[in-house]
């Protein structure tokens, strides 16, 4: 009905469509209103509120079909109706923000920013910006944010915008909806010239307000506890997919290179380069007077290493040129002493210092070294001490590239991992894997240190992360109970984790695969799942591949006892039944192990076959869930009463279907079998030609 209300555009609205609208927004207003006072003091969302939230969420329904036409998306873009559903976004239940958002991607831009203010903006302040200040913060409010100070040797701390600032704004924000709000702030941007001016504007203010962040916090744990900042890190989600925007910025955002306490005039619109390298690439960090010379880090140990050298004194360079970057799925932000990266997948972004001290020091942990902390007995030099940077000092490349870089890969690799400081002189030759990462990129696996901060390689799909943390990856295998195979994959591009040096873990795993995908395949033929049409049409995530379709609805669990691969029921009954991480391997029985099996092992189809008793009546069972337990479809479809009930207290023989005691001394499968609650093995299917299993 609600449809139908704004069909005939031509006609305009009548009176009757004008009272049936404005009904629904006088509710819409009044259980907004009832969110807002049901929200504590610090505006989080009212606990209990998914089941309140069916009326409003019914009201919103109605309001996203008027959307559907001209007429009606005009008529809805009220100041009034915006200023609600603007505060529906951050304190509504996340099935309300997610009707919200898009009725606001329809009718925002019928208004000009001027006429709205945002929940962030304070009751007679002023400044229209305020509506996509919100809007970024709403965003900011479903990210993660890692700080970690280098310099300082600090460890990473991770927060959330809730933890870190209160009071900015309340409720929750999910990661599905921020993405949401993302593309209504670019689809605002390409719609209204209006908004797209007050949007570009407000986002160079936030990255060039970084500048000023730089210079006055002195560790970057503290960057947590500023709001701009969190706004800052929306704005690098926004503009994520725009390289032009991205041109743009770095543009406006260009500054001097300056030296503190120098009489040297500043160098407007450029940065200083390493003048040992003479690159044109390769940053400077500091200047040297003694030398006169402008250095990166790398040439200033180098340098400075000889007894002569280190007290020269050498200051920091501060530019205010800020780079902005987007690749492998990151935005990242280089300032002279700030590195930023935001992982636009995992919703997480880490700030970490970039300031270097100058002078000798460790190449991993960046503590400045002495004759008393130096590991003097290392074939690899500048290590200190401590136990972890010796540790990988003992696997690290000896090796040094042509433009004078150390090499970041592993020892004895066959070829050297390429410079990661995007040096010309040092790039694969043509047919070699081409390099997409610097050595200030995180390992993506570990999210916590930098490339060059670990020995690292480079994987046959052409990405790079650290040695140890890929090994830890592929011999930690798959969380929970479940057989699956996504640790295996590259967590950039998703292909296999490929590696001369992984062989040895990489092997057993992919002959597993092909394993479980040959059984899966051979199962869902027999189950009759092959002839379901779902993965046959186009668009489905599996279209064309059915031993993928296979792998995903089938579960197949590792038995401790025999270490291979059994079939234990489908997806969506471990789904149902809460499959969980801590699960306990003893309970993980395979079809071979089962007690009765070995004495119906099939001479033609083995024991991958093999009929069973349904485990609380005496029925044959059809269904195998959770990896443990067989069921006959009534058992099955109540098996979260049976689960419950103690083995002490299920019936003997005869029983029937959901643990019902039957009348008799007489089993109605004829034959002798443990008593119910425990698992027992019939015989064959295929050999019985059993329809089901």
């Amino acid at each position: 009905v609600a449809a139908l209300l704004f069909i005939d555009e031509k006609l305009g609205l009548s009176d009757l469509q004008r009272h049936v609208f404005g009904l629904i927004f006088q509710e819409i207003q009044r259980e907004a209103s009832e969110l807002t006072s049901a929200a504590n003091v610090k505006g989080k969302a009212p606990s209990g509120q998914a089941k309140s939230d069916l009326y409003c969420f019914e009201l919103l329904s109605m309001l996203h079909s008027l959307c559907m036409s001209k007429e009606g998306r005009a008529f809805l873009a009220s100041r009034a109706m915006v200023q609600t559903l603007l505060g529906l976004i951050h304190i509504g239940s996340p099935r309300i923000q997610r009707l919200v958002v898009p009725i606001l991607r329809k009718i925002l831009y019928y208004i000009a920013p001027s006429n709205l203010q945002s929940p962030l903006q304070k009751e007679g302040s002023e400044g229209a910006d305020s509506v996509v200040h919100f809007l970024l913060a709403c965003i900011a409010k479903s990210m993660q944010l890692q700080s970690r100070d280098r310099v300082a040797k600090s460890a990473p701390i991770e927060t959330t915008l809730d933890q870190a600032i209160e009071s900015m704004l309340g409720g929750e924000v999910a990661g599905e909806v921020a993405t949401e709000i993302v593309l209504l702030v670019r689809g605002l941007r390409a719609q209204s010239p209006v908004w797209k001016q007050l949007i570009e504007d407000t986002c160079l203010k936030l990255i060039e307000n970084l500048k000023r962040l730089q210079n006055v916090v002195v560790s970057p744990t503290a960057y947590s506890t500023i709001n701009n900042f969190w706004l800052a890190l929306s704005v690098m989600w926004v503009i994520s997919d725009d390289e032009k925007w991205i041109e743009t910025l770095n543009e406006k955002c260009k500054g001097p290179a300056v030296v503190p306490n120098s009489t040297a005039p500043p160098v407007e619109n450029k940065l200083l380069f390493c003048d040992n390298h003479d690159d044109g690439v390769s940053e400077a960090g500091f200047r040297c007077d003694s030398c006169n010379m402008a250095l990166c880090g790398e040439c200033d140990r180098v340098i400075h290493l000889p007894k002569a050298r280190r007290n020269h004194q050498r200051t920091t360079i501060i530019s205010d040129m800020i780079k902005i970057d987007v690749h492998e799925g990151c935005a990242r932000v280089k300032l002279s002493t700030l590195f930023i990266i935001l992982d636009i997948g995992r919703n997480k972004a880490i700030v970490q210092s970039r300031q270097e001290q100058g002078g000798y020091k460790c190449r991993f942990c960046g503590q400045n070294l002495n004759a008393n902390n130096t590991a003097s007995d290392l074939v690899l030099p500048q290590v200190c001490n401590e136990q972890e940077c010796r540790d990988k000092a003992a696997s690290s490349c000896l090796k040094t590239h042509s433009c004078g870089h150390p090499c970041y890969g592993i020892r004895d690799e066959k070829d050297c991992l390429p410079c990661l400081h995007a040096c010309e002189s040092s790039e694969p030759s043509k047919g070699s894997k081409k390099r997409t990462q610097d050595h200030e990129d995180m390992c993506m696996v570990c999210c916590t240190e930098s490339l060059a901060e670990a020995p690292s390689i480079q994987l046959n799909c052409g990405h790079i992360f650290h040695h140890g943390c890929v090994v830890m990856l592929l011999s930690k295998r798959w969380n929970g109970a479940r057989i699956t195979f996504g640790f295996a994959h590259c967590p950039i591009c998703k292909q296999r984790i490929e590696h001369e040096s992984l062989t040895s873990l990489t092997k057993p795993i992919w002959d597993l695969y092909d394993d479980v995908k040959q059984k899966a395949m051979v199962r869902l033929e027999y189950m009759g799942l092959d002839k379901e049409a779902d993965y046959k049409v186009p668009g489905h995530q599996y279209f064309n591949d059915p031993a993928g379709y296979a792998m995903d609805r089938l579960c197949y669990y590792m038995f401790a006892k025999c270490k291979k691969p059994y079939f234990g029921g489908e997806k969506q009954c471990a789904v149902a039944a809460g499959a969980r991480d801590d699960f306990n391997p003893d309970d993980l029985v395979c079809g071979g192990c089962i007690p009765g099996s070995s004495e119906q092992n099939c001479p033609k189809h083995g024991k991958d076959f093999l009929e069973y008793k349904c485990r609380y009546c005496c029925s044959v069972a059809i269904w195998f869930c959770f990896g443990t337990t067989h069921f006959c479809e009534p058992c099955h479809q109540d098996f979260s009463r049976l689960g419950d009930i103690p083995k002490d207290e299920l019936p003997d023989c005869p029983v029937g279907p959901k643990a019902s005691k039957l009348s008799g001394d007489e089993c109605p499968l004829h034959i002798d079998h443990p008593p119910t609650g425990e698992e027992f093995a019939l015989g064959c299917g295929v050999c019985r030609n059993a329809r089901t299993f």
